[in-house]
């Protein structure tokens, strides 16, 4: 919720998985409705979601009046996250703002992370690796920095490791490939 300050450090998310009867989104961990999300040094492997967006991990921010979010994932591995259900992104991180309501701030840094073998199965998925959506304002930046990407796959139109959604915000990034 807005006001949770969820931090992770030096743990591992291994096979855990979402059936694609129960439904839900992040197969190791999901954040819905703001506040922050702070990953360092974890290691996500084998995580499924049969039943909605983000392998690994998803993050939604509503739009509602005078919620703030702020997502921190470094120096993390993320390897064989899979989602396998119809339409649904993010192999292994799927980041949502819905978009911009009054008094609203967000701020999404993915820096010095190892993305490997991720996918997204099914014809309509996107992001083997990434999406991300910045819907909130103009200003707000998504910083995706210094990362590596290999081997992540998408079934869907959109890009094997990182898909960017549409919305007024600004994603930015300088990331290595292989």
């Amino acid at each position: 919720g807005p006001a949770c300050l969820i931090s992770f450090s030096a743990c591992a998310f291994d096979n855990n998985a979402i059936s694609s009867v129960l439904g839900g989104s992040g197969g190791a961990v999901s954040m819905q409705g703001g506040g922050a999300l702070t990953v360092t040094n974890c290691n996500f492997r084998n995580n499924t979601n049969g039943a909605g967006s983000g392998g690994a991990l998803d993050y939604f921010l509503p739009s509602t009046t005078s919620i703030t979010g702020a997502v921190n994932i470094t120096g993390c591995t993320f390897f064989n996250n899979s989602i396998t259900g119809t339409s649904f992104n993010g192999g292994a991180l799927n980041i949502v703002s819905q978009a911009a309501a009054s008094g609203q701030t967000f701020t999404v840094s993915i820096q010095k992370n190892t993305f490997l073998n991720n996918h997204a199965d099914t014809a309509g998925d996107g992001g083997g690796a990434i999406v991300t959506v910045n819907s909130f304002a103009t200003g707000n930046i998504a910083v995706i920095n210094n990362n590596r990407f290999l081997g992540n796959t998408a079934a869907g139109t959109a890009t094997s490791g990182l898909a960017v959604g549409p919305g007024n915000g600004t994603t930015e990034g300088e990331s290595k490939r292989g």
